[in-house]
């Protein structure tokens, strides 16, 4: 399976899909890489990934492996800052990073 087995949303909940195919991606196309846009539609912030990241950078998990030759252990992530968007980068699933569940 492309999706990760184990999920730490509630019951209920969900981890959105990542990729170039997944929610992530849509969320981005349907803004139009505007970022102010996407933050108020979706209640994303800046959250950072360390104590000197926040209000600069937002990272987000998707449940969506990172399937790449010479990769392993990376999961999809949507990534935010001051000014870009990258809805499909993959980053190594031992590091910590924002998580947003979605309603099933």
């Amino acid at each position: 399976s492309d999706n990760a087995t184990q999920d730490i949303c509630p019951t209920r909940w969900r981890l959105p899909t990542g990729g170039i195919n997944g929610e992530y991606q849509k969320l981005y196309q349907k803004y139009n890489n505007v970022l102010s846009d996407l933050k108020l539609a979706s209640s994303l912030v800046l959250s950072g990934f360390s104590k000197s990241y926040v209000n600069v950078y937002g990272e987000f998990w998707s449940s969506s492996y990172y399937l790449r030759e010479g990769y392993s252990g990376y999961m999809y992530r949507m990534s935010l800052s001051e000014n870009s968007i990258g809805p499909a980068n993959g980053y190594p699933n031992y590091l910590g990073l924002s998580a947003r569940c979605l309603a099933k």
